[in-house]
């Protein structure tokens, strides 16, 4: 066969592979969605729920984020990030069902109002498939193989713990798929040196940071380093990587720095939200109080599914009765009401407004915890527990992790490290700053996926061969 014919043969075969791939891939994404739909149940929103839909309405109604129900007029808040907002706007702009909603269904909470949310759930459920699609083909590039790609993608579709939540309208499968899409983005640059990517990176971090405003606090790092880069002239590093940062820099500066400047503007305070970083610490901190009885109940209080009723039945309500939360005094509502009632205590000091309030209230929990740091990081190992059972297959998933954290060290692979970051970050972030409820750990699965992919397939390759050899 002619070189030309012979070509023209490889290029038929290997679109015809990939087709085979996108068919596959596409069935099982049906499959998960026309799953999760059918078994949504209705949902009436409560506590967080309802002021992620009220800032919604504000934004369509009004034109402006605004967690405050019909109170008129409606002024702009700060409370929660405006990601998630934005997101319901935009569906209750296309669904008349959800444009019917109006905060009267907030309260108190309507349960007339459940058919609303419909296309709002099955929009969490879009999410989910998108991320395992999203992640399919994170992997297929990094590892250049389509095994790793399938067991990424069914690491997603198919974890029970983690879409059971998908009735919820809350921003966490929003930012699920934000992570899943940066960390695509990262490896498109990265491996096919396509500069656009970088780019759209650094506007994936943005719209990550105003839907989840601890990434923040992850992406600040490359603010820093690309600053740094612009300042000593390109010197030091390698022309790719300064306009790498460059690129991420321009794509996640405007975005974010204009919510913030909203945000001093309105409320004199220079942050994505008000007051909840500073909740999250109080909410946190308390657990620096755990007794040792009450530090060894915690991880078997924190077990999935059967933890906190094998506690129930063989220890005293002495030994866990503060775990409960609608315990007046335990660590929940005890943690949340004393960060109000330190506020309130602030604002009653002559000329102090509200976001100095908060500021004076936040540094004092930071101090406290600063102070008492050995005990903050002993018990972020229970804290830290608590969070990694939102995955299904956290048993096989975070040894995974660990194994190809150390692996990509040994062989200085900076991008499944730099892949690998968004989801190490929300592991111990959370686990440091907050009280870690499984939930705010659904940015860690793609991360999760990605390991448990990759170690799936090795391991799968391997029982082959030896089977391979058993025989022969």
């Amino acid at each position: 066969m002619a070189p030309v014919g012979r070509a023209v043969t490889d290029r038929i075969t290997l679109l015809s592979g990939r087709f085979k791939h996108l068919a596959a891939l596409g069935a099982l994404a049906l499959i998960a969605f026309v799953s999760l739909t059918l078994s949504t149940e209705e949902w009436t929103p409560i506590a967080d729920e309802t002021a992620y839909l009220n800032a919604a309405y504000n934004l369509v109604h009004h034109g402006t984020v605004s967690t405050r129900g019909d109170v008129r007029p409606v002024s702009p808040t700060a409370d929660r990030e405006p990601g998630y907002p934005v997101f319901i706007a935009a569906i209750m702009l296309l669904d008349p069902g959800l444009g019917k909603f109006t905060p009267a269904c907030n309260a108190p909470p309507d349960p007339k109002c459940a058919p609303y949310y419909r296309s709002l759930q099955y929009a969490n459920s879009f999410l989910i498939v998108l991320t395992g699609i999203l992640l399919f083909s994170t992997v297929r590039i990094v590892t250049g193989r389509y095994p790793p790609a399938y067991i990424a993608a069914l690491l997603i579709f198919l974890n029970v713990e983690a879409n059971e939540m998908r009735q919820e309208m809350l921003s966490d499968y929003l930012a699920l798929a934000i992570t899943a899409g940066a960390m695509l983005c990262f490896a498109f640059a990265f491996v096919r040196h396509w500069r656009v990517g970088w780019l759209l990176a650094g506007l994936a971090l943005a719209a990550l940071s105003l839907t989840k405003a601890v990434f923040f606090y992850f992406t600040v790092p490359l603010l820093i380093a690309a600053t740094a880069v612009s300042l000593i002239g390109w010197r030091g590093l390698g022309r790719k990587t300064a306009v790498a940062l460059v690129l991420i820099t321009i794509g996640y500066a405007p975005p974010v720095g204009a919510w913030m400047a909203r945000n001093i503007a309105e409320f004199d305070t220079f942050v994505i939200t008000e007051g909840r970083g500073g909740l999250a610490l109080s909410a946190r901190e308390i657990f620096n109080d755990m007794t040792p009885g009450e530090y060894a109940i915690a991880f078997l209080w924190w077990t999935r599914a059967m933890g906190d009723n094998l506690v129930r039945t063989h220890f005293p309500l002495s030994s866990y009765r503060r775990f409960q939360e609608h315990a007046k005094d335990g660590f929940y509502n005890f943690g949340h009401a004393r960060y109000s009632r330190l506020v309130a205590l602030e604002m009653r000091k002559p000329g102090v407004t509200s976001g100095q309030a908060t500021t004076a209230v936040d540094r004092e929990f930071i101090r406290k915890i600063l102070t008492n740091l050995p005990v903050h990081l002993l018990t972020t190992l229970p804290v830290f527990y608590r969070g990694i059972w939102v995955d299904e297959f956290i048993v096989l998933t975070l040894p995974a992790l660990l194994w190809l954290i150390w692996v990509s060290l040994r062989r200085r692979e900076p991008l499944v490290l730099a892949l690998l970051a968004p989801g190490v970050f929300s592991l111990l972030f959370y686990a440091l700053v907050s009280i870690n409820i499984p939930r705010y750990q659904l940015t860690a699965l793609p991360a999760l996926a990605f390991a448990g992919g990759i170690a799936g397939a090795l391991l799968i390759e391997r029982w082959r061969r030896r089977k391979g050899r058993t025989r022969a």
